[in-house]
């Protein structure tokens, strides 16, 4: 293992330590969005929002937070229960998070 991928490995090991995650690797690793880019993008549109506000791609959220983000027609809102730390199945990733808002566009 190099240097650089050493160091990232201890800052995302002291991350989840202290029950921390940066917000695109979270949705990611949640498979809720396919991408860390389409994340960002997202992001970048304000259409991620963390606790009642716009967030970018880097901002670190933790257990309890509340995450409102467009999913396709649909409006989620959702709260983080766990930290993978790592990209998990689809049937890992759903004890993630717990639904607390669905909203579709045609209602």
């Amino acid at each position: 293992m190099g240097r650089r991928h050493k160091e990232e490995s201890l800052h995302r090991d002291k991350n989840l330590a202290v029950g921390k995650e940066r917000i695109d690797k979270y949705l990611h690793w949640s498979c809720l969005f396919e991408s860390r880019s389409l994340v960002s993008r997202a992001s970048r549109k304000g259409q991620i929002v963390v606790n009642g506000s716009p967030v970018r791609a880097s901002k670190i959220v933790t257990l309890g937070d509340k995450v409102a983000f467009k999913k396709g027609s649909a409006q989620l809102t959702i709260e983080i229960v766990k930290l993978p730390g790592k990209q998990a199945s689809v049937k890992e990733a759903r004890g993630f998070y717990k639904i607390l808002e669905r909203t579709s566009e045609t209602e």
